[in-house]
């Protein structure tokens, strides 16, 4: 149970990274193209099963 002086038996970081690595990596360059309507991608954002179902341990406080 959760009282003073608790302490997590282990800390867990949980991000989701929405940054496009091609841009990122043409800010870098220091050359950015114009995109021509022909190549535009259609970019959809992606989750992970693990993401959605999260972790679920005795000492994960609810």
């Amino acid at each position: 149970k959760y009282g003073p002086g608790h302490k997590c038996a282990e800390k867990k970081l949980f991000y989701i990274d929405g940054g496009n690595e091609d841009d990122e990596e043409a800010k870098i360059i220091g050359e950015v193209e114009e995109p021509v309507e022909d190549e535009v991608e259609d970019h959809q954002p992606t989750i992970s099963c693990h993401a959605l179902l999260g972790i679920s341990t005795p000492q994960t406080l609810k």
